[in-house]
């Protein structure tokens, strides 16, 4: 697990991420509602202020641009992206790829398909197919990331032996103080850093994601690798069956722990039956 201070897990079993889950959901409806981009901005404006217009904007076209609902128009996200303050410039590559170079930093990003595609393999590719259609239309963005990064990592540890990590950590949306749990997946390739996040249907740099995202790693709760996953599935499943997914996420050392600790006992009470 990821080394924090003062670690504690009040927000297991309090609401602290009412208002930001409340404000996700509304958002979410409002992009469905408004296909043309200057009338969303338009709409945004009106209910939240204009402190939302920055990278978190970005982050909602990023998420038209990549829907397999194929909805959207294009060159009109990617002129209304260029327009973002502290946006320099944005090539968009013809391959399903864009790179945007802001003053913060770069992002360079595709949809988790054109990455997938890259590693070849139809017969795998048609799995990952399947299970983005399950997490990718706009209509359902919310309470999907934890169980989604844990089946992508699943998917990415057995189909293609691409080791990867299941992060759960705070990022904002739209106003920095709306700060609520997220989870999203890391790995390297060719000792470069990227993230997938399922509920965005993006395979982005890691830089740019924790931008967009504005994550503060320092705030990342917990990072599990893929194999410790398939391994506590394939060894607990009984367990996992009867926790939320959450739990498992934020606390999976702690509760597997004792798991095993309260098996130990229970198997040497029932011995001791036995004689």
């Amino acid at each position: 697990m990821h080394p924090i201070a003062n670690k504690n897990y009040d927000f297991l079993f309090v609401e602290p991420e009412a208002e930001p889950r409340k404000m996700v959901k509304e958002i979410n409806i409002m992009m469905g509602e408004y296909q043309d981009v200057k009338e969303l901005k338009k709409k945004l404006v009106e209910k939240y202020g204009d402190e939302i217009f920055d990278f978190s904007y970005m982050n909602e076209l990023i998420d038209r641009l990549n829907s397999i609902e194929n909805i959207f128009d294009t060159s009109e996200i990617v002129e209304e992206i260029s327009y973002i303050q502290n946006v320099k410039s944005l090539l968009n590559h013809q391959t399903g790829e864009f790179e945007i170079v802001a003053e913060q930093g770069l992002v360079h990003f595709s949809d988790i398909n054109s990455f997938i595609k890259t590693l070849g393999n139809g017969e795998k590719s048609e799995k990952v197919t399947q299970y983005l259609k399950r997490v990718s239309s706009l209509n359902e963005r919310i309470h999907h990331c934890h169980a989604e990064s844990i089946n992508l990592a699943i998917i990415l540890e057995k189909e293609y032996k691409i080791p990867c990590k299941v992060v759960t950590g705070y990022t904002s949306y739209f106003v920095s103080k709306n700060r609520y749990l997220h989870t999203w997946n890391e790995l390297n390739i060719d000792g470069n850093e990227y993230v997938i996040d399922s509920t965005m249907n993006t395979f982005i740099n890691k830089e740019g994601y924790y931008l967009l995202r504005n994550i503060n790693e320092k705030e990342n709760i917990s990072t599990i690798n893929s194999d410790i996953i398939v391994e506590d599935i394939e060894k607990n499943r009984d367990l996992l069956d009867e926790i939320d997914l959450k739990s498992y996420l934020t606390c999976r050392d702690e509760i597997i722990n004792e798991y095993k600790a309260k098996s130990q006992v229970l198997k040497k009470s029932n011995e001791g039956d036995e004689r």
